[in-house]
């Protein structure tokens, strides 16, 4: 069995991209990045936020009916914890995940900036999602 990572992003490729960044000494090189970066980032979040949506109505089926016979209480709760609720596990795996991402991100843009103010004359424009929020 492989082993489960404790993060739910990668902390470590966020951690390698901003080594990328921190040996750019080039204007041109760093805006590349920059750009080619922000395009894979928000094409993850994209995804990620794709798949909150369409677990979200699922969420609405968790709560069982109420002022029903027993029988059929039991069986929309069993329904409800069997079959629905291993479905909707991944909507708070996603929403985990973007919080951390956003992070990540943000960290990501810091370094983007420093590196670009080491640079004489050098101004990157950061596109990258959710780096200002």
């Amino acid at each position: 069995m492989s082993s489960q990572p404790t993060s739910i992003v990668n902390a470590e490729y966020f951690a390698a991209l901003t080594r990328r960044v921190e040996g750019m000494k080039s204007c041109e090189e760093l805006n590349a990045f920059t750009a080619e970066l922000s395009t894979s980032l928000t094409a993850t979040i994209d995804a990620i936020t794709a798949q909150m949506a369409f677990l979200q109505p699922v969420l609405a089926l968790l709560t069982a009916p109420g002022a029903n016979p027993d029988q059929i209480v039991t069986w929309i709760t069993d329904f409800i914890t069997a079959f629905l609720t291993p479905y909707v596990r991944p909507y708070t795996v996603y929403a985990q995940q973007l919080v951390e991402m956003t992070a990540e991100i943000a960290n990501l843009s810091d370094a983007i900036q420093t590196a670009a103010a080491a640079i004489p004359n050098c101004s990157v424009s950061i596109p990258l999602p959710l780096a200002s929020e």
